[in-house]
């Protein structure tokens, strides 16, 4: 369920609504509001009435980090600061979602076969 006071940022594809948030634990919410915006759901934004909270159609988790480099180059490991979602945007054709972190990584998911 969306909880706005942890969502810090959303992108939004108009052609298919779909909405996308990003949390501070690095995940991904991702919701189908076709129905609210095709009218086959009421909105209270016109209809005088109140609704349910929205489940996410989807939830994505931030992947593990692999960097094979960190002992040799005595380097900080990459996911030792948590995970805070910054952005996040739906490519236009809805086949990418683009999401960046507050700590600058940046992770590229891609739709797969259905």
């Amino acid at each position: 369920m969306l909880d706005l006071a942890f969502s810090f940022y959303s992108g939004k594809l108009e052609k298919s609504c779909t909405l996308v948030c990003g949390d501070d634990k690095g995940t991904l919410w991702i919701y189908d509001l076709a129905n609210y915006v095709n009218g086959q759901i009421k909105s209270p934004l016109f209809d005088n009435i109140s609704i349910e909270q929205i489940e996410p159609h989807l939830k994505l988790d931030w992947p593990e980090l692999d960097d094979a480099e960190v002992e040799k180059a005595r380097k900080l490991r990459i996911d030792t600061y948590d995970i805070v979602v910054d952005k996040c945007t739906v490519s236009d054709g809805g086949q990418h979602i683009v999401a960046v972190t507050s700590n600058n990584m940046v992770c590229i998911w891609k739709r797969g076969e259905e």
